[in-house]
């Protein structure tokens, strides 16, 4: 089963997405799929948008949660898209969903920036204690 996890739903901060990784991690799923919200032409959306009852995310703030989601992130689920784009004749905003590799790359910097990796904000429970391996590791016999 692949999840996909849309960043800057209206409402929602960074808080609301690591609890929704939270929750579709709780139900095991075996693959994720990153996506900031575009506001595309002839929407709600696009509407609350033009009236400024909606605000997208900044690609530093999609960078941001991207990154915290992917530390949190046990390393055996497999990514298989950390950004998404719409095609430039519907796009609205953000613009900078229309830069794919871009944003790709700078959430891979920020990562390096950081020091970390997909699974790194995670305890080795097998360990008892924050340090370990930084993995969240299944008991013997479990895998």
């Amino acid at each position: 089963m692949c999840a996909h996890l849309i960043i800057g739903l209206p409402g929602e901060g960074r808080e609301r997405s690591l609890q929704s990784l939270e929750r579709v991690l709780e139900l095991g799923v075996e693959g994720i799929k990153l996506h900031p919200l575009h506001v595309v032409k002839g929407t709600l959306l696009a509407n609350q948008w033009r009236r400024e009852e909606y605000s997208p995310l900044t690609q530093d703030e999609y960078i941001t949660i991207a990154a915290d989601m992917l530390e949190r992130t046990p390393p055996d689920v497999v990514i298989h898209r950390a950004t998404a784009m719409a095609s430039p004749d519907i796009l609205l905003t953000p613009r900078w969903c229309g830069k794919k590799w871009a944003v790709l790359n700078a959430v891979e910097d920020e990562l390096k920036r950081r020091g970390t990796r997909q699974g790194s904000a995670l305890v080795d429970k097998n360990a008892g204690e924050a340090g370990g391996s930084g993995l969240v590791l299944p008991a013997q016999g479990t895998a």
